[in-house]
């Protein structure tokens, strides 16, 4: 709006083609500071973009995020049994009982402690 005089629609409107990349066109002939504005303007939003990109792959890449995703899903699924068997420990009587359980379709759950 400062650089073009463009009312805030029509800037609006150029920096959101800009960004995306649809580029329909300008509205009028730019002059050489309009012109400079959108160089800054296309090289900014590439990095932004670029950076928001790296940034969500790294959370999913060393986060724990589908490890959660994976635990909320089974802590989901617990909520919901009902009458179900709880079995402490998945050493050999564990996988035994988990067996038989499994056998007869009976709902189970088997509490674990991680060593780490």
């Amino acid at each position: 709006m400062l650089i073009s005089g463009e009312t805030f629609i029509d800037a609006l409107y150029m920096t959101i083609i800009t960004m995306s990349t649809v580029g329909f066109g300008t509205l009028h002939p730019l002059d050489p500071y309009e012109k400079l504005f959108t160089v800054f303007l296309i090289v900014i939003s590439i990095g932004v973009f670029g950076y928001a990109v790296s940034a969500v792959t790294e959370y999913l890449a060393s986060s724990n995020f589908f490890k959660r995703l994976k635990y909320k899903k089974v802590e989901q699924k617990i909520e919901k049994l009902e009458n179900h068997t709880i079995v402490c420990g998945y050493g050999r009587n564990g996988r035994q009982a988990i067996a038989k359980l499994t056998k007869f379709n009976k709902p189970c759950v088997v509490i674990e402690k991680i060593r780490r």
